[in-house]
């Protein structure tokens, strides 16, 4: 799963998709069952790590990423960004 975090954004948005369509079939299954629906330790991590990494595919903001790494002023006047 984290290694998912290494690849193209659309194909986090893809896994994500897949993770988020999994828990929603389990939740309309449980729903008609007469077992109660239970999240296990590993179902939990595996939808906290796609949360996560969904999180990463979200674009910043030019304001934001300027307060997060500020690149004017650090004496790096070589660097394409200036």
């Amino acid at each position: 799963m984290l290694a998912i975090g290494t690849v193209y954004p659309s194909l986090v948005v893809g896994v994500t998709l897949v993770v988020v369509a999994a828990f929603v079939v389990a939740l309309k299954t449980s729903a008609s069952s007469s077992v109660p629906f239970r999240l296990s330790a590993p179902a939990l991590v595996a939808l906290a790590l796609a949360a996560y990494t969904m999180l990463q595919v979200v674009p910043l903001l030019m304001g934001m990423l300027a307060k997060l790494a500020p690149l004017i002023g650090c004496g790096c006047s070589s660097s394409p960004y200036l």
